[in-house]
């Protein structure tokens, strides 16, 4: 006994019968044996009798009797579709209240050396120290880096947008803690002034630091790593006076600033002289640390307790800050001291949390605030800036991508079934399954709804958000598998319809045909999808939750249930504004 229904058997028939080359073979005559045949099927009108098909379809597959059981009448089908929306809907407000993350600890595998080591930086030191920003400034054209007004700018930009920054609404927390920011001008909570100042909060002087240890390391260092710049220097006049001034003042502080102020501005070989040492000497401390033991304290440095981070900074550490930060570059000729300079800041914050968005997102504005103000330039750089930006970026077109993909599936639907409800069905079904797939990831990632299993692949390391790419890249994908199975089943509907059966007819018979290989289809990429929930990647397991929960949704409920018991309570309305003949009037009992 065949498998084929009567109905498909008509079809395979006609179209074997109807072929382009059985036409060319046989010529006309071929036409008129093709319509004989088909007008012989089952009543002589080329039409498939509807009650001989639900038969066949009634003994051997169970979805009819399902179908007519769940939503046979138009009342059962109010009541299919209002129960399933009904277990549905509530889960809309978690699908639209998602929040993303690009956090490290929802890429990296669990157990990986990379995960282990920066969760055990960000335990011991602090979260900021896992990804630290750099914060680019260039002075206005009327200011040096190297000048007292530039520093002291500096140190009242830093208080105003860094350390008093309003940063979170009803929030008491520092994002940043002053031991945090590193800058020539401001290093560890403390102001620092270029030259020698009599104010109090300014503990220290670049300038002090420097003649405190230029002696040692001129003796140490510049000998034997400067030769030619020192020869340059002897041998020039006002080079070699302005060391002599240095060495004479004998360590007075007063005295050495003079002289440092007086150096400043003079010729080629001073300067020369200067940038050899701090590129070959001072940004080397470690070959120092021997002939002076003040540089030892920059191993130390990291490891200071609590109660003694407001301590005096020590100049070793400050020098390196300094010339780390502050460049000397030639121009025509002559070194000159370039418009930039640049600060480090460790957040007391995860820079890859929401908060962590949160504080760069109001940093940028404080900072766009500020530059209208003084003149100045400010670029942040390091931290979290990059993944920010590529996430902001995507997520400010996903509203765009998600309506463009929404009129393509108006478009297909309605060139493919002649309607302009079918599209609009189509749309509405989808929805329905973003809503519970994004819901309940929400509620499982972001709620932790089942943290109570401890099972891994429930667990969220990224906090209350999901990983960034699970939501921009599982919203298209889950798109296609719900049309695809919508189309799928549509078709064989569509068919009968074209084939002289009435509504619901072609509906329960479209079901019936289908069912089976939806269910199927859904059951086979349910348990390859589920697969990566035993990954140790939390955004694969996000990946695998959202994708069984959509192809079961879309599987189980919404193509068995939803889509023929609308298209029931629909009825004609379904190929508006086309038109079919009425059918055959089967008693649907």
């Amino acid at each position: 006994q065949s498998l084929a229904s009567p109905f498909q058997e008509s079809l395979g028939r006609r179209a074997s019968m109807l072929t382009p080359g059985s036409r060319v073979s046989m010529g006309n005559s071929s036409n008129l044996i093709a319509e004989g045949e088909a007008g012989s099927l089952n009543g002589g009108d080329g039409k498939v009798n509807p009650r001989e098909e639900i038969e066949f379809l009634r003994r051997t597959t169970v979805w009819y009797g399902f179908a007519e059981r769940c939503f046979g009448t138009k009342g059962k089908a109010l009541g299919a579709v209002i129960l399933c929306c009904c277990l549905i809907i509530p889960l809309a407000p978690f699908a639209l209240d998602f929040h993303h993350t690009d956090s490290y600890k929802l890429f990296a595998p669990r157990g990986s050396e990379s995960a282990v080591g920066m969760s055990k930086l960000q335990d011991n030191f602090g979260p900021g120290r896992v990804a630290p920003y750099s914060i680019l400034v260039k002075a206005n054209k009327s200011t040096s880096v190297l000048s007292d007004q530039f520093f002291e700018h500096m140190q009242v930009v830093i208080q105003r947008v860094l350390l008093n920054l309003d940063w979170e609404e009803e929030s008491d927390f520092d994002a940043i803690k002053p031991s945090g920011i590193e800058s020539p001008m401001y290093f560890h909570g403390h102001n620092v002034s270029l030259f020698p100042s009599h104010d109090k909060e300014k503990h220290l002087s670049i300038a002090e630091c420097f003649f405190e240890t230029v002696e040692d390391v001129v003796a140490s260092c510049a000998a034997d790593r400067c030769v030619n710049e020192v020869a340059a220097c002897e041998g020039d006049k006002r080079c070699s006076r302005g060391l002599q001034c240095a060495k004479n003042c004998e360590g007075d502080v007063g005295c050495t600033a003079f002289c440092f102020a007086s150096l400043r501005d003079t010729d080629f070989d001073t300067i020369k002289l200067g940038v050899c040492v701090v590129e070959k000497c001072i940004q080397s401390p470690f070959l120092l640390s021997g002939q002076n033991p003040s540089f030892k304290s920059l191993a130390l440095r990291s490891t200071m307790a609590n109660d003694e981070e407001n301590a005096r900074p020590d100049c070793p550490s400050l020098l390196v800050q300094f010339f780390q930060q502050v460049k000397i570059v030639e121009k025509n000729g002559r070194p000159e001291p370039s418009k930039y300079s640049w600060l480090n800041v460790h957040l007391n914050i995860a820079p890859f949390d929401t908060a962590g968005g949160e504080w760069l997102e109001k940093v940028r504005n404080a900072f766009k605030k500020q530059a209208q103000e003084d003149g100045y330039e400010y670029y942040i750089s390091g931290g979290d800036v990059a993944g920010y930006d590529t996430v902001k970026k995507v997520f400010e077109y996903f509203p765009y991508v998600c309506a463009g993909i929404m009129l393509v599936v108006f478009c297909i639907c309605t060139f493919a079934f002649r309607s302009l409800v079918v599209p609009l069905r189509a749309i509405f079904t989808i929805c329905l399954t973003l809503c519970f797939s994004f819901g309940t990831g929400v509620l499982v990632y972001e709620r932790h709804a089942l943290d109570w299993t401890h099972f891994k692949g429930f667990s969220n390391p990224g906090g209350d958000a999901l990983a960034w790419i699970t939501t921009s890249m599982l919203m298209p994908i889950s798109v296609g598998l719900s049309l695809d199975y919508d189309i799928f089943l549509l078709t064989r509907i569509f068919e009968y319809r074209k084939g002289s059966f009435n509504d619901y007819q072609s509906i329960l018979c479209g079901l019936s045909q289908t069912g089976s290989v939806i269910t199927a289809a859904g059951m086979v990429m349910a348990v390859a999808f589920s697969g990566l929930l035993l990954s140790s990647n939390s955004t694969l397991n996000q990946v695998s939750w959202f994708l069984v929960c959509c192809v079961l949704i879309d599987t189980f409920i919404v193509r068995t249930i939803i889509v023929p018991a609308l298209m029931i309570l629909l009825g004609e309305k379904n190929w508006w504004p086309s038109r079919f003949d009425v059918g055959n009037d089967l008693n649907r009992s």
